[in-house]
């Protein structure tokens, strides 16, 4: 069936019921034998629910709004603003108001317009119609009047059935890559957590230690607290009211990814000379982050240019003995095993202040040791790295691939359903 003899019409007219923004009612329940309640962060994929953020509403209040199996719920506010989910789940669920349920009549397939709603056709008029304020949102009244084009129900299952197959080869693909990435990166970790808890040889004798989160180091190692080998430095405050000297480009938290500086959204402030002495970075300072969720993530400040930093980092200089780029890798071991959350306090507001960075018992061993196990994890990392870097190329191509499918067979560019 040729694409011209497709039927167009707006959204509202294939639903069965008016597509409506569900309750605007907080998620307190977990009752299991009341209705779940179906919010935006329970979505895992477009057919999938999280199955660890369970919540439930009593049955008079979810009554008002019941998600029926084979509705599509569309985010309506947010970020996540067009992303669907199609209910092919059995028994009693609600959902809420920054949901819109649709619910398909006779004339289309659920698992079409599930594909539909994945294709350009959708997110083309998804970003023409959205409106950004404060907060991005996109109406029950505009999903109503998108506009779709439709073959009679026969060929539609036709194409679902076709996109079924080859949409569960790509995705097939896309997990065994996203495998095959998470694997680099565990390797990566567990080489990162032996270097510098046990060094290169790991045939060297063993002794106990100090430091609280070992029970051993090799025998030739030092331990002590970071303050014994290191410089600690916390930025200047922002203060909006003391604007006093000249403004200089700053870091803040914000710029700091693990092995990456982003220099892409660099605010200013005003630092006077004397603050500009004490806060500007040198090449090969160690930034570490004091607070908030990347709390303990760390960088190595590598360029030349004139830049400082603000309180929400700490800036770490090593000494004779000690390469801050070590810290840097110790610090990566720390913040994945979770001993950097726990010092922080995480149950308010993490903070790790230069005082309890200063007082963090580290392993040390001795300085040309250090270097060989920052050549040796550089060059590593940088192996890790290409291949995670040709990884995501193969699953960017497989997704782009996967969403220019769905559009050609959604809109009747494939004529499908002669093959099937």
């Amino acid at each position: 069936m040729s694409a011209t003899m497709w039927k167009s019409t707006r959204l509202k007219f294939l639903s069965r019921l008016p597509i409506s923004n569900g309750l605007g009612v907080s998620g307190e329940y977990d009752n299991s034998e009341w209705p779940r309640y179906v919010r935006i962060t329970d979505i895992a994929n477009s057919t999938k629910l999280k199955q660890d953020t369970f919540r439930s509403l009593p049955p008079e209040v979810a009554d008002k709004a019941r998600l029926f199996q084979n509705d599509l719920l569309f985010a309506a506010v947010g970020a996540t603003v067009g992303k669907s989910y199609l209910h092919l789940e059995t028994g009693d669920f609600c959902f809420a108001g920054f949901l819109a349920r649709f619910s398909p009549n006779h004339e289309v397939s659920p698992k079409f317009i599930s594909y539909w709603s994945q294709s350009e056709h959708f997110w083309n008029q998804i970003n023409s119609m959205l409106v950004k304020s404060t907060i991005e949102n996109f109406s029950a009244s505009k999903y109503s009047n998108l506009m779709i084009s439709i073959p009679n129900r026969s060929i539609q299952e036709k194409i679902v059935s076709k996109l079924d197959a080859m949409v569960g080869s790509i995705d097939d693909k896309i997990i065994n890559f996203e495998k095959l990435k998470s694997l680099l990166e565990e390797k990566r970790s567990s080489l990162i957590t032996k270097a510098v808890t046990k060094g290169l040889n790991l045939d060297v004798p063993m002794k106990a230690t100090s430091v609280e989160w070992l029970s051993k180091i090799p025998v030739h190692w030092q331990d002590g607290i970071v303050k014994r080998f290191y410089k600690v430095d916390l930025g200047k405050m922002l203060d909006s009211n003391k604007q006093i000297g000249d403004s200089k480009p700053y870091l803040r938290a914000a710029n700091i990814h693990w092995d990456e500086i982003k220099l892409d959204s660099v605010n200013q402030m005003s630092f006077t000379k004397k603050q500009q002495s004490h806060y500007r970075l040198k090449k090969g300072d160690l930034l570490v982050t004091e607070g908030g969720h990347t709390v303990g993530r760390s960088a190595i400040w590598y360029e030349d240019s004139e830049c400082y930093f603000q309180n929400s980092l700490n800036r770490v200089r090593g000494n004779l003995s000690s390469e801050e780029k070590y810290l840097h890798y110790i610090m990566f071991h720390l913040k994945l095993s979770g001993y950097v959350n726990m010092i922080s306090d995480t149950a308010t507001f993490a903070h790790l202040t230069k005082e309890k960075l200063e007082a963090l018992t580290i392993p040390m061993p001795p300085i040309e040791e250090q270097k060989k196990i920052i050549s040796y994890l550089d060059d590593y990392c940088k192996k890790v790295d290409s291949s995670k870097l040709i990884i995501e190329e193969q699953i960017a191509y497989l997704k782009e691939y996967r969403t220019t499918l769905i559009s050609a067979a959604v809109t009747g560019k494939i004529d499908f359903h002669e093959s099937v």
